[in-house]
């Protein structure tokens, strides 16, 4: 996840806070957005990015980490789930 060469902060009031971005930042920032949203932790995060920097060779390590993720991620739902069917039940009797 290098830099944009293109990135630069414009001194022009209209465009002041305008950045240009490339396609892949845009899917880091989409791919941490979800990992964040999905109760991942920044410093989980953190990792997850250096060892995407450090490029090829550590694969099983980002495997890893997102294996343990996801299966965070599955209880939660399978949580909600349940939380959901209870008031589902509620609903149906109150009706």
């Amino acid at each position: 996840m290098e830099r944009a060469a293109c990135r630069h902060w414009s001194s022009s009031p209209r465009t002041r806070s305008s950045f240009a971005y490339h396609e892949e930042d845009l899917e880091w920032l989409a791919i941490c957005t979800k990992l964040r949203s999905s109760g991942m932790s920044m410093a989980v995060i953190r990792q997850y990015i250096e060892l995407a920097r450090q490029g090829p060779g550590n694969e099983h390590e980002r495997l890893q980490l997102l294996r343990r993720h996801e299966a965070q991620v599955e209880t939660q739902i399978r949580a909600l789930q349940d939380t959901l069917d209870v008031m589902r039940y509620k609903v149906q009797i109150l009706r």
